[in-house]
């Protein structure tokens, strides 16, 4: 583990509002709103979402510290760079993280999509990748694409990306180790 993911993990400590998502899954439902990233109010919540994400082994170490590279363009004012965030009650839940393909006219790509674990299975993700999705076709976006990894661990992220009209367009066979290929994924909108 790096020690910048350390530092994560003692916001995690502090950051008692993510501590408090577990009763979610007791209550159902929830209407989590959408909003754009503030880094005042997300910052810290962000990278506990990516930690805990971390912990239940989805994402690497390796995966928190370029998404934290995503969360820092941003805070930089990189053009064409968009973080969306879903909270509830002040909380942030999830987040999508999307840009301009550089060089192209109307390629959009997906970077990143995290859920709080406790958190997921409330159509949360959905809800990001279509305020995503709107939100690229404003500004004349044709073409989004992710890549992911074909890991049994980011099988939820691929079945949310081939239930919202995704298809895979490449695949490279064991890019990553002997039981791992990388994907990618494209949807015309």
């Amino acid at each position: 583990m790096t020690s910048e993911s350390l530092a994560f993990e003692s916001e995690i400590i502090s950051l008692s509002p993510i501590n408090e998502l577990a009763p979610l899954k007791l209550i159902g439902p929830i209407q989590p709103s959408i909003s754009s990233f503030n880094e005042v109010q997300h910052l810290s919540q962000l990278k506990a979402i990516l930690e805990s994400v971390m912990l239940k082994k989805a994402f690497t170490s390796d995966d928190i510290l370029l998404a934290s590279e995503a969360i820092k363009n941003k805070l930089e004012n990189k053009p064409g760079q968009d973080i969306k965030v879903a909270e509830f009650n002040g909380i942030a839940l999830g987040f999508i993280c999307y840009s301009r393909v550089p060089a192209s006219e109307s390629s959009y790509e997906i970077e990143w999509l995290a859920v709080h674990p406790y958190a997921q299975g409330n159509g949360i993700g959905s809800m990001l990748v279509s305020m995503a999705e709107k939100d690229i076709r404003g500004k004349s976006g044709k073409i989004i694409i992710l890549e992911t990894t074909s890991k049994k661990e980011y099988s939820t992220a691929r079945h949310l990306y081939e239930k919202s009209g995704y298809k895979i367009v490449s695949r490279l066979y064991k890019l990553y180790s002997e039981k791992e290929d990388h994907l990618t994924y494209r949807k015309d909108i």
